[in-house]
């Protein structure tokens, strides 16, 4: 089994990496989104005293709840919500909550940048995912927020094989390397076979047999194959508009 990336696939992930509205469905959903408060306020204004006195309340939860979000969100930026057509009138659409991320620039990573991660990780990267570092960028590209980014990935392996990871202390394997994901929901790389495996927290439960080895389940048979499905796929922005557009043509 080749673990390599084609020379015409890395051409593709490349060319949507490039692309801010297209390279994560993280930067897909920002880029097509429109923040709550702007959706609020191009709402009609109502003559109502009380329903004006209602939606100053509801604006300031809604500032209290921009400021949370943005905590929370951190450096991923924006969380989002999808509304469908017509909603309030308005058209729906896509809407976030958090304030937009900063926009993040993908170029590729210098030789000594990847020696210096394979030195913090004490061993050499996959070649395969050496060479989305070296030749695309360092990361935010691919399914969900994107592909790691190089300190990412480094704080990432720390914290799954610092300490046990499992409920009754089991060790994180270590041949497994997260390169995406939230939390710990992850996907990782087997840097031994450079077969994707898919670590889902929500499996384990207490006390229960073998609960450990039922949260890893197999992802992708290479990271070439990953990237290659998510590259044939639409982005969530893409998704939601197709369904937006059956709907309107169900409602004639």
């Amino acid at each position: 089994m080749t673990t390599e990336i084609p020379a015409d696939l890395l051409a593709r992930i490349k060319a949507r990496a490039e692309d801010p509205a297209r390279r994560s469905g993280a930067a897909s959903l920002g880029a097509n989104s429109t923040p709550i408060e702007t959706l609020l306020d191009s709402l009609p204004p109502n003559p109502d005293p009380d329903m004006q006195n209602h939606v100053q309340r509801l604006q300031g939860m809604l500032a209290n709840a921009m400021s949370m979000f943005g905590n929370v969100a951190g450096e991923r930026g924006a969380t989002f919500a999808m509304c469908g057509p017509g909603v309030g009138g308005l058209g729906g659409g896509i809407v976030s909550l958090g304030g937009p991320a900063e926009p993040i620039e993908v170029r590729p990573c210098s030789e000594g940048d990847v020696v210096a991660t394979e030195l913090e990780l004490g061993f050499a990267l996959p070649e395969p995912l050496r060479r989305l570092y070296l030749d695309v960028g360092d990361g935010h590209f691919g399914p969900g927020d994107g592909l790691y980014s190089r300190a990412q990935l480094v704080a990432k392996y720390r914290e799954m094989t610092d300490t046990p990871a499992g409920p009754n202390e089991e060790e994180w394997p270590p041949n497994l390397l997260p390169i995406n994901g939230a939390d710990w929901d992850l996907v990782s790389i087997d840097r031994v076979s450079g077969r994707l495996v898919y670590f889902d927290v929500e499996e384990i439960e207490e006390d229960e047999p073998d609960t450990w080895q039922k949260a890893f389940r197999p992802e992708a048979e290479s990271l070439a194959a990953w990237l290659a499905k998510w590259l044939d796929e639409p982005t969530p922005a893409e998704e939601y508009q197709q369904w937006d557009a059956q709907l309107r043509r169900s409602r004639g």
